[in-house]
């Protein structure tokens, strides 16, 4: 503002009379000053508007400018280049300048001039000279044309857009046509962003639906150990007669070496019986059982009390036709008779249990058996009989005994060895069971049946290698046995040898191809190999064969589902639980394949039937929570997810599934907590390292967040959620 004039205190003095004589002359000099100022601002050009963000420079405050007069030095010839907004203000305070100048001419005599009025005076001209360098500094600052503005946004915004920063480019290039809407490249790589925004969003929403899928994928229900290997055979019943054959033959010579030391105490009339009675025997042991019975009857005629015509009588009425009733029936009788003349014999008890166990009537057969060994205690044959007639009857631990007693007599008994391994195997005891398969192959070592007793024991107590090596020698020994082949075939299986364990069972059904487990079996090694056709041809062989077999439906509906034929895989199901209503395990994947067809009641419904069946089940209880997850059903399946869980701790996609559901309900501590523990147990589950990063965010934790992306990255540089990782740590 111009200053308050100063009344002169000496209108009259010599004073006053020369300055009134110098005021033309000062008055035409403020005139040419006030001229060339007013020239240098006309002369200022105001500078182009870019759009784009000014330099940033510290000028004075407005109150400021309009109240300061702006300094012109007459010694520079630099013309100062000012913006449109200070060139406003600028020409906002001319007037003031004018009034300002006008009233300086008045007092050119300092003498005349109030001290406030001469500091006014210079401090608008310090003012000025301060102002008038700030605009020569300005000036000075380098600026850019409208179009390298533009060229350098659009090339900033293809840089964002290639680093997948699509907001950013998006508010450069919106900016640019907020200036220009006909801006036809702008609106070109808006457009491109846009696009591939839109694609990210989506490929974004793929992954998070994959990955929510994998983490709902059950466990399948895959059968490791083909089940359908025989047990180890039974001594077949050839084997047993011949070695009862022996034991006759043995029992006679016993007989007549006896009978010749006894004879000279014997009168004539006794060695005549006794020879007839010896002729008889002989021809028993010819197998000329008719004419031994007349014989045998001869005798009776002759000493109705010789017990041991009735003995020979009943034996030979057994041995002419052991399998037919009435054979056995008089077998039974003259046998009784004898045991009433002579109840301290042993051999009429022998034969007796012989009868009662062809007729499996076991409980008899023991009894005689027992009675025949309370008498001749020492008897290995009679224990054999009696351990056979035990295990016939289902008492294995009694018959592991009896065996055990037979080897006590005869170390080298290999039968009763085997058969004692059957008995500890009908017991579940697979380690005494290989002990005894192991005595009868030293026992002999050519026995084949033996070492594929021995290899099968081996495999279920989980020494596969020397399962293998017991089986490969069974096969070496007796090559054209298919069950031995099976069981090999089978023993690589488990020890994931599948291109052996195809070769063995392609060999074993080359020998056979009546019995419906070996193209089962290889059905499954076929599926492990990927070889998907074959693995069909054979899963319906087995099929064929034997159709009523619920397991054979569900391997066919197992290689349908994994050639992607998920309709008929969901037939075979059916007709598998139709066969056997309690079987789980097409339940299980009859529920997948409704759940992906987005059938969620009905794979619901099928769940909590085989949850009926099997409440303990870890995949019944795992697909329960998946469903109900699906469901947003959150709190039942938190509740599934904890029972599997304690069904089978080291189950870690379970654990993810339950954080899943926490964080569904927004119990982050909780999620925070379950995958913590999961990624302790599982270092590698890379998706539980991502969670656990988000639930860190989601708490407020963001310095340890961003700790386990950081991990997370340097661990996974592939990691498929990069992106939304790097979003998190750029936040």
């Amino acid at each position: 503002m111009p200053s308050k004039k100063t009344p002169n205190p000496e209108p009259n003095t010599p004073k006053a009379r020369a300055k009134a004589k110098a005021e033309p002359k000062t008055k035409s000099a403020a005139k040419a000053k006030t001229a060339t100022r007013k020239k240098t601002a006309s002369t200022v050009a105001p500078k182009k508007s870019h759009g784009g963000e000014r330099p940033k420079r510290t000028t004075a405050p407005l109150e400021q400018q309009l109240n300061s007069t702006p300094q012109t030095s007459q010694q520079s010839n630099l013309q100062v280049t000012l913006p449109q907004e200070e060139l406003t203000h600028l020409t906002r305070v001319e007037p003031s300048i004018e009034k300002t100048e006008e009233r300086s001419s008045t007092l050119t005599n300092n003498n005349n001039r109030s001290p406030w009025a001469r500091w006014a005076i210079w401090g608008g001209l310090a003012i000025l000279l301060i102002l008038g360098i700030g605009l020569l500094t300005t000036s000075l600052i380098p600026t850019e044309s409208p179009s390298d503005s533009r060229t350098n946004s659009l090339i900033l915004a293809r840089r964002y857009l290639e680093q997948g920063e699509y907001e950013r480019a998006m508010s450069l290039l919106e900016s640019l046509l907020t200036k220009d809407l006909n801006d036809a490249e702008a609106t070109d790589l808006l457009n491109q962003v846009l696009e591939q925004k839109r694609q990210a969003e989506a490929r974004r929403r793929q992954e998070e639906r994959e990955a929510l899928e994998r983490t709902r994928q059950p466990e399948r229900v895959v059968v490791v150990t083909p089940p359908q290997v025989q047990s180890a055979p039974q001594i077949s019943a050839q084997e047993e007669e011949a070695r009862r054959r022996l034991e006759r033959q043995r029992e006679e010579q016993e007989r007549l070496a006896r009978q010749q030391a006894e004879s000279a105490r014997l009168s004539r009339e006794e060695r005549e019986r006794q020879e007839l009675l010896n002729r008889g025997i002989e021809l028993l042991n010819q197998g000329k059982y008719p004419e031994a019975r007349q014989v045998f009857q001869e005798v009776i005629k002759q000493d109705s009390r010789n017990a041991t015509a009735y003995e020979r009588m009943g034996e030979a009425f057994y041995l002419e036709n052991p399998n037919g009733a009435e054979n056995r029936r008089q077998a039974i009788e003259f046998l009784n008779q004898a045991v009433q003349i002579n109840p301290n014999q042993f051999r009429p008890y022998r034969i007796l249990g012989d009868v009662y166990q062809t007729a499996q009537n076991w409980p008899e057969a023991i009894n005689n058996y027992r009675q025949a060994d309370r008498l001749n205690p020492q008897n290995a044959s009679i224990l054999y009989e009696l351990g056979v007639s035990y295990y016939r009857n289902k008492q294995f631990r009694e018959a592991a005994q009896t065996f055990g007693q037979v080897l006590r007599l005869e170390p080298n008994n290999h039968r009763a060895a085997y058969n004692q391994g059957l008995s500890y195997q009908q017991l579940n005891d697979d380690r005494n069971a290989v002990l005894a398969f192991q005595a009868s192959v030293r026992a002999k070592p050519d026995y084949a049946v033996g070492f594929f007793a021995l290899g099968q024991a081996q495999t279920r107590i989980g020494n596969n290698t020397q399962a293998v090596e017991a089986l490969q020698e069974a096969v070496k020994l007796e090559p054209n046995r298919a069950p031995y082949h099976l069981a090999l075939g089978t023993a690589y299986f488990t020890l994931n040898r599948f291109a052996e364990a195809e070769t063995t069972l392609t060999r074993a059904l080359s020998l056979d191809n009546t019995r419906a487990e070996i193209p089962y079996n290889l059905s499954l090694t076929q599926l492990r190999l990927n070889k998907l056709e074959a693995a069909l041809q054979n899963a319906r062989l087995a099929v064929q064969l034997e159709a009523s077999n619920a397991l054979y439906q569900y391997n066919l509906g197992l290689v349908l589902e994994r050639m992607g034929d998920s309709a008929q895989a969901a037939t075979a199901y059916r007709q598998a639980m139709s066969l056997d209503s309690k079987y789980v395990p097409p339940r299980i994947n009859l529920a997948n394949i409704l759940e992906k067809n987005g059938d969620l009641d009905s794979a619901l419904e099928l769940l909590m039937a085989a949850f009926e069946l099997e409440p303990n089940n870890m995949t019944v209880n795992n697909n329960l929570g998946n469903i109900l997850l699906q469901k947003k059903l959150y709190d039942q399946a938190i509740t599934y997810y904890q029972r599997a869980i304690d069904r089978r701790a080291d189950t870690p996609q379970v654990r993810f599934n339950l954080s899943l559901a926490y964080i569904e309900t927004g119990r982050n501590d909780l999620a925070k907590s379950v995958l913590l523990e999961l990624v302790r147990l599982n270092p590698s589950f890379w998706d539980a390292h991502y969670r656990l990063g988000t639930v860190y965010y989601a708490l407020g934790e963001v310095d340890e967040g961003a700790r386990v992306f950081r991990n997370l990255l340097e661990r996974q540089p592939s990691y498929p959620r990069r992106a939304e990782i790097e979003r998190y740590l750029n936040q």
